[in-house]
């Protein structure tokens, strides 16, 4: 049997991963596998750009994610999918949380997007 796209159903896309493709960031990597791929890149720890906040015993962290229009059926911006993105970046922020130590990042702030 073959998929509408050619491939076997024992063939896997083709994948492509590549480590600081962004050389303004601290750290960034790209993932693709087919037509679909990810970039994500990092900037700081850095002095804590916002005035509230401006002491704190721990690190802050910021999210930003991005979904393209067409990266939904319905290749329109919409209520729902900013929606969707405001919680699937609120739940990468607690993912991250968990694993970055930001206890050693004292009045500093680390800035993560994902796009």
């Amino acid at each position: 049997l073959i998929r509408a796209n050619g491939r076997k159903l024992q063939d896997i896309r083709a994948i492509d991963i590549s480590m600081n493709p962004i050389k303004y960031a601290d750290g960034s990597a790209t993932f693709k596998i087919g037509n679909t791929s990810v970039v994500a890149y990092v900037q700081g720890p850095h002095e804590i750009l916002s005035k509230k906040g401006k002491y704190t015993d721990k690190g802050i962290l910021n999210v930003k994610f991005f979904m393209t229009n067409f990266s939904t059926p319905q290749h329109k911006t919409n209520v729902k999918k900013n929606i969707r993105m405001t919680e699937f970046g609120n739940l990468l922020k607690s993912v991250f949380e968990g694993v970055i130590l930001l206890k050693n990042y004292q009045n500093s702030q680390i800035d993560l997007h994902i796009c």
